[in-house]
């Protein structure tokens, strides 16, 4: 799962033409993948994913979460 988010996260920070650490830090990574929220509610509750974060990523990590899962 962790590298499934890893992997997102490097594909967002391509295309967003930022270092990965700036889409979500490692911490908040292994965190989700620990929790695997499956709500952007339940995101509320993953340390690192304030509301601005969220808001951007929120589905996508959700979406990736599944994908890591199956």
């Amino acid at each position: 799962m962790l590298a499934r988010l890893k992997k997102w996260r490097l594909e967002k920070s391509l295309d967003e033409h930022v270092p990965a650490y700036m889409i979500c830090p490692d911490k908040t990574l292994e965190h989700l993948a620990m929790e695997r929220p499956a709500t952007l509610d339940a995101l509320n509750a993953i340390h690192g994913l304030g509301a601005s974060r969220i808001a951007r990523y929120g589905k996508d990590l959700l979406e990736a979460l599944r994908q890591g899962a199956s």
